[in-house]
């Protein structure tokens, strides 16, 4: 599996559910975040904020990039700063 966006991007693509199961929050300014959420659009509900935004605030974000994968009740799964940490535990998802 390759790493970071292009894995996100494939785990997205695959994931049970759809567009609808998958969310994505790009963090920057908005002059650079634009590219990345073009390409996240297709395949998840996506937010862009700027650095401490309230979204990732409330999600308990402290580092990018971070992945997490809730179960059906929102609580958290797996989560991880690699795509390969909730992956795994993707698979069972179906």
């Amino acid at each position: 599996m390759t790493s970071g966006f292009p894995a996100f991007l494939e785990l997205a693509e695959k994931f049970p559910g759809g567009k609808d199961q998958v969310f994505a929050v790009v963090v920057g300014p908005a002059e650079n975040v634009t590219e990345k959420r073009d390409q996240l659009a297709p395949v998840a509900r996506v937010v862009t904020e700027e650095q401490g935004g309230a979204v990732a605030a409330a999600l308990g974000v402290k580092g990018y990039p971070a992945f997490a994968l809730p179960d059906s009740s929102g609580s958290v799964r797996a989560a991880g700063t690699m795509v390969q940490d909730v992956s795994m535990a993707s698979a069972g998802a179906a």
